[in-house]
């Protein structure tokens, strides 16, 4: 596969055409798929068998896409591999927990020995499919560009992702025990002590993540003008007693109106190299078609596929507020 041509894509994806035009680039990268594709501007059933490096192009560019959407989704929290078909990293969960120290009299040495607990967590992966129909062929007809398509297919996978990521965090509240979680009417002096113990334990500063909505229901005893002129540009005070807010920007549920985000649950996370979150992405992507007679419409469909792991380690001290 020529890598020149997947850079391209992906340089294009992200906007870096400082030297030519975007529609000269979109065009280039036509031709070049075109090419790819025995000359033809119309993906066939022959075609696809005898130009199969045609899919391999797009399957490597989305693969890489996805990959750094992810990174850049959850950076904060999540720790994300991309490994080969068949692999299993192994993620080493190291304990956190401090030594007790004793007060010990003089010509006296027996201390209790305590056990350094280090778990391991291997993250079990499944295929997420996303349908693209004749998007590819409508490229390379003119008819839609690269990042118009790419977007679409690298996008509503990482939806997908980011909400089974939110679900799960949001779900692991029965699993954290006290006083790492809270619920109910929100209270400054309840969520202050929830940061603190997740600060103590972490031995560093934390992050309040939340969507807007959420965000918004953090309110100081007293405001300030100042305070008030910045909530009313954010939504949320992006500063609250001393502890930085970064908003969880809400998204629709596939094919409905329906917020994707729980607008209810506040999540305190350490900034330590340990991340709560475990991505794995297993292997290659994959662009599977399906013959034109499975659709009643006779048209050819595409289908990217790609497989993904998510685990939350709740070993990892965070914070959970649920709202009521």
């Amino acid at each position: 596969m020529d890598k020149t041509l997947v850079k391209m894509a992906i340089d294009l994806y992200k906007g870096k055409t400082e030297n030519f035009s975007k529609e000269k680039v979109n065009d280039s990268l036509r031709k070049h798929l075109i090419e790819l594709n025995g000359g033809e501007e119309k993906i066939t059933d022959r075609s696809f068998r005898k130009h199969p490096e045609l899919f391999e192009f797009l399957e490597e560019t989305l693969s890489v896409l996805v990959s750094e959407g992810l990174q850049e989704q959850f950076q904060e929290f999540a720790e994300v591999r991309d490994v080969e078909f068949g692999q299993q990293p192994v993620f080493h969960i190291p304990d956190t927990k401090l030594f007790p120290v004793a007060v010990v009299s003089d010509g006296i040495g027996n201390l209790r020995k305590q056990r350094i607990d280090n778990g391991e967590l291997v993250v079990p992966t499944k295929f997420r499919g996303v349908a693209i129909y004749e998007e590819l062929t409508r490229v390379m007809a003119g008819r839609t560009d690269w990042v118009e398509m790419v977007n679409r297919v690298a996008k509503s996978y990482n939806q997908k992702i980011l909400t089974e990521v939110y679900d799960a965090i949001y779900n692991s509240f029965d699993k954290l025990t006290a006083p790492f979680k809270t619920s109910g009417t929100y209270n400054e002096s309840e969520l202050l002590e929830l940061a603190q113990h997740v600060e103590a334990e972490a031995n560093a500063d934390v992050l309040i993540f939340g969507t807007k909505k959420a965000l918004s229901k953090i309110k100081p005893s007293e405001y300030s003008d100042n305070m008030l002129d910045r909530k009313n540009e954010l939504g949320f005070l992006r500063i609250w007693n001393g502890y930085e807010m970064r908003e969880i920007k809400q998204t629709h549920k596939a094919g409905t109106y329906e917020f994707a985000i729980s607008d209810n649950f506040l999540l305190v996370v350490p900034t330590t190299g340990d991340k709560m979150v475990k991505i794995v992405n297993e292997g290659e992507t994959r662009i599977i078609e399906e013959s034109g007679l499975d659709n009643q419409d006779f048209s050819q469909t595409y289908t990217f596929l790609k497989k993904t792991g998510i685990s939350i380690v709740t070993g990892t001290k965070y914070g959970v507020y649920r709202l009521a």
